[in-house]
């Protein structure tokens, strides 16, 4: 159960409900219906809800793989098939997106490397924020290290389709990531 802060409705009501279980128990009588009235007249937090960043670019012909957009305040071609992205560097391929202070993406192996501040959405709108990422960007499989992670809710589908409610969120020392919607804490 998840309490919107100590000070809020539901917290009294709960709080109230069990001093009056507690009274019974000890043999003591508590008007019931004052439990009931808290209980009735409780709001209820909103649940949490993350935003899905804007969709990529769609494929040039239906069936070929989303395109790779790289974006970057300073973008250099390291080798033949490697680019390197320092500053605000982002890559985006359909609605995952992965944004970090330094970004080196490998073309031949679709791999791409992050560290500082990364932020890292899957494509069911999952964020995790870590230190540092590794991973093949189409498979999706890869790795993280010192993550806190909000995942999302894949049966409940909010109003807003660029929205997702949060599931479970939590910390981690290191993710692994095992394909689309597989990770292992």
């Amino acid at each position: 159960m998840r309490f919107c802060s100590p000070n809020d409705k539901r917290f009294a009501a709960i709080s109230c409900a069990f001093r009056t279980l507690g009274f019974a128990i000890m043999g003591l009588t508590f008007a019931a219906s004052h439990t009931k009235e808290a209980i009735a007249a409780e709001e209820i937090c909103a649940p949490d809800v993350l935003t899905l960043p804007q969709a990529g670019p769609p494929p040039e012909q239906p069936g070929d793989p989303l395109p790779v957009e790289l974006e970057a305040d300073e973008v250099e071609s390291v080798k033949k098939d490697t680019v390197s992205m320092k500053g605000n560097a982002t890559l985006k391929r359909g609605r995952q997106t992965l944004s970090a202070d330094h970004i080196t993406y490998h073309r031949p192996t679709d791999e791409i490397e992050a560290k500082g501040n990364v932020v890292l959405h899957s494509p069911t709108g999952d964020r995790l924020r870590t230190s540092g990422v590794k991973m093949q960007v189409e498979t999706f499989i890869g790795e993280a290290e010192n993550a806190e992670y909000r995942l999302a809710e894949r049966d409940r589908i909010p109003k807003d389709v660029n929205q997702v409610f949060v599931k479970a969120r939590g910390t981690a020392d290191k993710i692994y990531f095992d394909g689309p919607d597989v990770m292992r804490l």
